[in-house]
């Protein structure tokens, strides 16, 4: 069974995983004597990366619905293609990357002038605003976790914590 490892004097390793045929889905012949552990890893780690999917699902349908908001002008193309972004935002940070790609085919592929290029991106920039608000807001990122403190990242800012430690317990 995999359980965290704590070495001494290492004091931000405290989720190391001890058993490699958990943490990567590998099978050993060690593994084959324990009835699927491989298996469930691999189950496992899938069901963990789900919000890695959320993100690539709903930044190419944000991605889709962005061109196809460009070649016919339909302002309800690009309020889905808005949305999508929104909910892949909602599911983790790698829906950044579909800005990315949308700024990029406006910088690059797109025809006019600098100002009527990056017009096009500012319902996204809003977006990311916002988005980037309520996250530190709701004390996510390094400043929410709860590793010690020589290893986040340095804040005089006091932090408060979304759930009181109190109601952990």
């Amino acid at each position: 069974m995999a359980r965290p490892v704590k070495t001494e004097g290492d004091e931000c390793a405290a989720l190391r995983i001890e058993d490699p045929v958990v943490a990567f889905g590998v099978s050993t012949p060690d593994a084959q004597n324990r009835k699927g552990t491989a298996l469930r890893a691999m189950a496992v780690g899938w069901l963990s990366g789900r919000n890695g999917l959320l993100c690539l699902v709903c930044g190419l349908g944000a991605l889709h619905f962005h061109l196809s908001w460009r070649r016919t002008g339909s302002p309800r193309l690009l309020a889905s293609a808005v949305l999508l972004f929104a909910l892949g935002l909602g599911c983790g940070e790698a829906a950044l990357g579909t800005l990315a790609y949308i700024a990029a085919w406006h910088l690059v592929l797109d025809e006019g002038s600098w100002r009527k290029r990056l017009l096009p991106l500012t319902p996204y920039a809003g977006l990311v605003v916002l988005w980037r608000i309520l996250y530190i807001a709701a004390g996510f990122g390094t400043r929410g976790s709860p590793l010690p403190p020589s290893c986040r990242r340095r804040d005089d800012r006091p932090r408060r914590p979304l759930i009181p430690e109190n109601d952990l317990e």
